[in-house]
């Protein structure tokens, strides 16, 4: 699958959700992905921006930076 955009973990959490769980919303949006899928993360992201949601995690301006797999 080729990357966009934007995708299924900016969609359900952007900066409030860790690293890890971005990365399983995005294996999962690469093994169940269609084209409802792809319109769903398009104008959720749409949603986010015009309503500013999810822009902060908790005691962040932006999320954490991404050091590698927590169990490496």
């Amino acid at each position: 699958m080729r990357p966009g955009p934007t995708g299924w973990g900016q969609v359900h959490g952007l900066n409030e959700i860790g690293w890890e769980e971005k990365f399983a919303l995005e294996v999962w949006n690469v093994e169940n992905g269609s084209l409802r899928t792809d319109l769903g993360i398009l104008f959720g992201t749409m949603a986010h921006v015009l309503g500013q949601r999810g822009i902060a995690g908790e005691w962040h301006a932006t999320t954490h930076e991404f050091r590698g797999r927590a169990d490496e």
